[in-house]
């Protein structure tokens, strides 16, 4: 039987790192990083993956975390640092092109080339996951790791595809760009075929599109879904994707 957690974590002093919120140095800056291209029939273009394989010297094999906005050098380093207890292959994705016709699920009008996500999924699914267990030595555990537009796009990934990981990593994703669009998605999927599920936001308020409507969300999730073991934490005073969020959120779903 799934549990649900709902913590608030009041943080007296506050120093976000704005690891997604900005544009940082390329991925290539990032030590151990191998950087390919992916052709790509689903986008119908060249995608930028940064891999990172723990100890390439070992016969073992590894669970892979995938992260969208991988070209993002401080948010892949951070990832990074803090698998290094249980190694993982991780597997940057890069969205410099196409960030929001890949990870917004829905038509939005002030978003130009939203709603094609399904075509990202298709990528994930059908091409870049083959190759990656096909290259390196994995051994069939996945993770998805998104924040702000990636954490919804995370979410709409494991009801589209549930199978294709097995947990999830949501930060600060703002459902309520359509929050009617997000709640039909619980309403007509009868089982989710997943592990764990780790969502939280900063409710500073810069983005009431996360803030007004998560914890609702997320409890209508558990609510249909009490086989998933599913974590929710609020991070008072903090901005839109706390670092403590990444730090929490890793080590839930790797210490299952």
């Amino acid at each position: 039987m799934g549990r649900y957690f709902f913590i608030v974590l009041v943080v007296l002093i506050t120093n976000p790192v704005k690891i997604w919120s900005q544009q940082s140095i390329p991925s290539k800056d990032v030590e151990g990083v191998t950087i390919t291209t992916i052709k790509s029939n689903a986008l119908n273009e060249n995608r930028e993956i940064y891999i990172y394989v723990p100890n390439r010297n070992s016969s073992g094999s590894y669970p892979v975390l995938y992260l969208l906005d991988g070209h993002r050098s401080e948010a892949l380093k951070t990832v990074i640092s803090h698998t290094k207890i249980k190694p993982h292959i991780i597997v940057g994705i890069s969205s410099k092109v196409n960030r929001t016709r890949d990870l917004i699920p829905f038509v939005m009008d002030s978003r130009p080339g939203s709603g094609e996500s399904d075509s990202f999924i298709e990528f994930l699914s059908d091409e870049l996951q083959p190759y990656i267990n096909d290259t390196y030595s994995t051994n069939g555990r996945n993770i998805l790791f998104g924040a702000s537009a990636g954490g919804l796009f995370s979410l709409y990934c494991l009801f589209m595809k549930p199978g294709l990981f097995d947990n999830y990593i949501s930060l600060s994703p703002p459902v309520g760009y359509d929050i009617g669009f997000m709640n039909n998605l619980i309403i007509k999927t009868s089982e989710l075929n997943i592990n764990r599920l780790y969502i939280s936001a900063g409710n500073r308020g810069e983005m009431p599109q996360v803030t007004k409507y998560l914890s609702d969300y997320s409890q209508k999730l558990q609510d249909k879904f009490p086989d998933v073991e599913i974590k929710y934490e609020i991070f008072e005073n903090e901005a839109h994707v706390p670092m403590s969020s990444v730090t929490n959120s890793i080590n839930f779903v790797i210490n299952e």
